[in-house]
């Protein structure tokens, strides 16, 4: 129930977006709506569905299977059976056996029988086999939903940092309007040479080029964003947490790397394994059957008045079976021997990736730290150049410094701006690597 409720509200949500200019989405709502409508996950969610069958499949070896049968024929041989003759004439010696035709010619049955599994370990193996298969695909799902939450976070980060690119670059590019404009003044009244401008102007060029680009990277990451939301293609998308430091969160001092995906599949992996070796043990154990039969015959010389015969008879019989495994040629010993050397080896892996998982959430934490003070640092240093590069800007109006002064100053806030977005890609990086170690990608920030 409630997973429908959620889907009809995502429903009610995607239908606004036809009417509104632009659909705007926090990086929660973007994800939401992605587990809700990405074809991928609704695929693989399935799996549920065929794990659920096939347990029910194998429970249905323990009902019993019932078939009606008819059938005619004639025989062109009658079987002979033969009995002693000193049966029929006790005069006739003791090695002297006689044919009988037993049978007539001509034969109709109609009738019913059922088969009754009543024991059989391999059954009951199987299904708890099935059962640890439905827990492996339920956990695979789930990493599914967070592998579309990375993806939709990566976007989401990307679209961020390459708006947040354009305003620094838009007000750089202002700054060297500005200058452009002071200096093609002075150009024109003789001041300076004509080649101190197009210097600038070449620059401001470059800007705007680098402007253009961030913008088609932008739209490209909306664009895929999109289609991992299942949203139409002219669907206008403005993103509501656009600030950097709303992303960038300080992590949590603890982590519990047991709860990383691969390393929950490879244990669901080791119980299957496990449960393959009972079954095969099953092997070994004897299985019990019953089986009950109902026909109704008729015999005749004639083929043609079978059906019609007087002579009639019905037949019923109830059985037990119990089939008892003697000896595979050490088929299954050979079988358990392998699925030892595999759960071994998925033993070994598992230890080998939760030492690996415990490092990467450390380095993982370390890198993001890292990056977030010299985020800071690198913020202050662009806030500090912005500043200096105005009051060279207008000093050189002034007359009080050089041109080379100004350009070594825009030099300088370029190589800032430069040193902080290094950071913030960094710590997008490292976050996102830290919620993928941790499993904590789906987890509200």
């Amino acid at each position: 129930m409630k997973v429908a409720i959620t889907i009809i509200s995502m429903l009610l949500f995607l239908g606004k977006v036809q009417s509104q200019d632009s659909l705007q989405l926090s990086l929660q709502q973007a994800i939401k709506a992605g587990l809700v409508n990405n074809k991928n996950i609704q695929a693989s969610a399935l799996e549920s569905a065929l794990t659920e069958y096939k347990i029910k499949e194998y429970k249905a070896g323990f009902y019993p299977t019932v078939t009606g049968n008819a059938g005619i024929l004639h025989y062109f041989d009658v079987p002979v059976q033969y009995a002693p003759a000193n049966t029929f004439d006790p005069t006739a010696p003791a090695n002297k056996y006689v044919g009988l035709k037993l049978l007539l010619p001509n034969a109709a049955i109609t009738g019913i029988s059922a088969n009754w599994t009543l024991y059989d370990q391999a059954i009951y193996s199987a299904l708890k086999l099935a059962k640890e298969t439905g827990r492996l695909t339920d956990v695979q799902i789930e990493k599914d939903r967070s592998d579309l939450a990375f993806s939709i976070s990566q976007l989401y980060y990307g679209i961020v940092f390459a708006r947040k690119q354009q305003s620094s670059l838009l007000k750089e590019d202002s700054n060297t309007a500005s200058l452009v404009d002071i200096l093609q003044a002075q150009a024109d009244n003789g001041v300076i040479k004509r080649s101190d401008v197009d210097k600038v102007k070449v620059n401001k060029i470059n800007i705007e080029s680098r402007i253009d680009q961030l913008n088609t990277v932008a739209q490209t990451q909306i664009n895929l964003l999109k289609v991992l939301l299942s949203l139409p293609e002219d669907t206008r998308i403005k993103l509501t947490e656009p600030e950097v430091d709303q992303l960038l969160v300080p992590l949590p001092e603890t982590s519990d790397a047991e709860n990383n995906f691969d390393l929950r599949l490879l244990k669901e992996q080791i119980s299957i394994e496990k449960l393959e070796r009972k079954t095969i043990t099953a092997g070994y154990y004897p299985s019990v059957s019953a089986n009950y039969n109902y026909s109704y015959n008729w015999v005749s010389t004639d083929f043609s008045k079978t059906l019609g015969s007087n002579l009639r008879f019905p037949q019923q019989y109830l059985g037990l079976n119990v089939a008892i495994p003697i000896f595979d040629g050490n088929r299954k010993l050979y079988q358990t021997r392998q699925n030892e050397v595999t759960t071994k080896e998925l033993e070994l892996k598992s230890a080998y990736l939760l030492d690996k998982t415990r490092i990467d959430i450390v380095n993982a934490k370390l890198s993001y730290n890292t990056s977030l003070r010299n985020m800071n640092a690198s913020d202050s240093n662009v806030k500090l150049g912005e500043q200096i590069y105005i009051e060279n800007l207008y000093e050189y109006q002034q007359g009080t410094v050089f041109l080379n002064d100004v350009i070594t100053t825009e030099n300088t806030l370029q190589q800032a701006l430069n040193e902080y977005f290094g950071s913030v890609s960094n710590a997008f990086e490292s976050l996102l690597e830290y919620k993928r170690a941790t499993n904590t990608i789906l987890t509200p920030q």
